[in-house]
């Protein structure tokens, strides 16, 4: 019984002590990371609290681009992220001529992703990252801040608003064919460097009993079980965009637009391919998100093939300059 006990203390002491005692050499024997320079101040809206906090705006930066893409994506996807990030909050804020966050008046940004841009702060990448991967993390990302430190996106002189997404699946999509305005600069393109994400395709298995209670939610039943093995099949994609997307299918005697079968499917993109059988309806998806602007991906894919930051910024932002925050 001894034996045991001493052998769980011991076995302890190596799982819980010796990884914190290697954190903490670290960071004695590492100088710490380069202090990013913010004389600019950011308000920023946490969802969770409800509060406004004031940061430094390169904090702010590194909070973002930590949040939005994996650290371990190559250093020039995280550059080109922190020039992206830094270009959509300097848009937006009020210091800079922008009209804050339209959902809390009194912030510039929040960190709703759905809305604005993710962030994250320190206490919150530790549990991301664990302790020991945290520092070696943070300093890569204060990094990626700092060789970027003050660059911005502008097209004609103007800033830009810099839309991203996780992965085309092969090609992006023009922003008028998602939203109802038209950027030059957000125009679609092939990708073909976005192959490697873990999100490049998704299938998706539904009973059709399930499937039809899913899209019945929209609008009321529209068919039976039995009539999915109809031929022609009762379910047909209309109209997609240049790049793939759906824009129109019918279900039965029903009109859906691609982004609405996105959302009652819980789908990764309206970038989809249905299979109906007796057995079962396979709903196949390309890539995460609504395609339009930078593939983070597609800019890892980029760097590792040795693209800097600004080729690929330019890659995915057509027409675009690289322009300095000084002055504004």
């Amino acid at each position: 019984m001894a034996f045991l006990l001493r052998y769980f203390v011991v076995m302890a002491l190596i799982i819980i002590i010796v990884p914190g005692i290697i954190v903490l050499a670290r960071g004695w024997l590492m100088p710490p990371p380069e202090q990013l320079d913010s004389p600019r101040m950011i308000n920023l809206f946490l969802t969770g609290t409800g509060q406004i906090v004031v940061l430094p705006l390169e904090e702010y930066v590194a909070g973002v681009v930590a949040a939005e893409m994996p650290a371990r994506f190559a250093m020039a996807a995280l550059e080109a992220q922190a020039v992206a990030a830094r270009t959509y909050v300097v848009r937006r804020a009020r210091k800079f001529g922008g009209v804050g966050c339209g959902r809390h008046p009194l912030a510039d940004v929040c960190d709703d992703p759905a809305h604005c841009q993710a962030y994250l702060p320190p206490s919150a990448l530790q549990l991301k990252w664990g302790l020991i991967d945290f520092s070696g993390n943070m300093e890569k990302i204060q990094q990626a801040v700092a060789n970027t430190a003050h660059q911005i996106l502008t097209y004609r002189g103007r800033v830009i608003d810099p839309i991203y997404h996780s992965t085309c699946g092969g090609r992006t999509e023009y922003a008028e064919k998602v939203w109802a305005n038209r950027y030059p600069y957000l125009s679609g393109r092939i990708c073909g460097f976005c192959t490697h994400s873990n999100r490049f395709i998704e299938q998706k298995t539904f009973s059709p009993a399930e499937f039809l209670a899913l899209v019945g939610q929209e609008g009321g039943a529209i068919l039976a079980v039995r009539d999915l093995t109809r031929r022609p099949s009762p379910i047909e994609i209309l109209r997609r965009s240049e790049s793939g997307r759906v824009k129109e299918l019918r279900v039965g005697n029903r009109h859906l637009t691609g982004t609405v079968m996105r959302g009652l499917l819980g789908l990764r993109s309206t970038n989809f391919t249905i299979v109906a059988t007796r057995e079962s309806v396979l709903v196949t998806t390309r890539g995460h998100g609504h395609g339009v602007g930078m593939c983070q991906w597609g800019a890892d894919g980029l760097a590792s093939a040795g693209k800097d930051f600004a080729y690929i910024l330019k890659f995915y932002y057509q027409g675009v300059s690289l322009a300095s925050i000084e002055g504004r």
